[in-house]
């Protein structure tokens, strides 16, 4: 990979705190559509879901737009509310790590398989992944989840995540963030989401 789990981490952490200081709230509360709000009152981003017409709505998550100075997203009507919310916070990490320096009018559309990216920018899509897990459920937010919920479904309600997501952020956190070795981070995670056990981090 040509990027640091840390950079993006850092940004997507960053992100966070400015929405909760913006919202007047703890980061630990911080949830994705807390981070919508940020960005639509701070940095003027649109967020409108859109139905793809034709073979457009199996191909597309979404499409972005830059129209002079100004960005607007466009999700897939279509998909579920958690793959929406996942989508809108991959765009903006891709808004500030990808699209920012774009000129005045431009577009781009992300595909719902990875098949249909170019190879340069599959780093890109991963590091966009990534971010958003840490927008769904930054750091503290998801320190303070782990302790009062302890339960994995109960985790995922709370933070609106479908199951596979969550266990990758989870899984990123232990090892990246926690410090934890791969192997014990395997274990952690496959007591917390297969057994449903409380784990001590």
């Amino acid at each position: 990979m040509r990027f640091s789990y840390f950079e993006v981490s850092d940004l997507a952490n960053d992100i966070a705190n400015k929405a909760a200081k913006h919202l007047s709230k703890k980061v630990e509360y911080v949830r994705c559509t807390d981070i919508e709000q940020y960005m639509t009152e701070v940095e003027k981003i649109e967020f409108i879901d859109y139905k793809f017409k034709n073979n457009l709505n199996k191909l597309l998550l979404k499409s972005i737009s830059k129209v002079q100075d100004e960005f607007i997203i466009t999700p897939n009507q279509n998909l579920s509310d958690e793959h929406k919310n996942f989508t809108k916070m991959h765009e903006i990490i891709h808004y500030y790590r990808d699209y920012s320096y774009l000129s005045e009018s431009h577009a781009f559309s992300d595909f719902i398989s990875q098949k249909d990216y170019l190879p340069e920018d599959f780093d890109k899509e991963v590091a966009a992944d990534i971010g958003a897990g840490i927008l769904m459920a930054n750091d503290q937010a998801l320190k303070y989840a782990l302790r009062k919920f302890k339960k994995f479904d109960k985790i995922g309600t709370y933070f609106d995540m479908d199951s596979s997501t969550l266990k990758i952020r989870i899984m990123h956190y232990i090892e990246f963030t926690a410090g934890f070795s791969y192997d014990k981070t395997y274990k952690l995670l496959k007591d917390l989401s297969y057994k449903n056990k409380n784990i001590q981090l």
